[in-house]
């Protein structure tokens, strides 16, 4: 996690410097677009692991109960669409890297 942490950072810093040096930080440049699927791929990480500890969190909190059985599913479904976004997004990632 530490290393994601450290990557985005990067890659801010990377978007500023371009932006301070006047130089395009679009999608259509290959450093900047790097940049920007790697922060985006980054933060979907970021909620995912958020969205499975809130989904534990609640389960144990929890008893076993309708309420808290609906919760957990709803929230496993979140960490899969959040886990599946983050999957694309580095496919990507690696397609624009060849």
């Amino acid at each position: 996690m530490g290393t994601r942490l450290y990557s985005t950072v990067r890659k801010i810093q990377t978007l500023v410097d371009r932006s301070q040096h006047q130089q395009d930080i679009g999608l259509r440049y290959y450093e900047s677009r790097r940049c920007w699927l790697g922060i985006a791929g980054n933060l979907m990480y970021f909620a995912s692991v958020g969205a499975m500890v809130a989904a534990g969190s609640i389960a144990a909190i929890t008893s076993a109960g309708w309420i808290a059985s609906k919760l957990v599913t709803a929230g496993s479904y979140v960490v899969n669409g959040v886990n599946l976004v983050d999957g694309l997004i580095n496919i990507i990632r690696e397609i624009l890297r060849m």
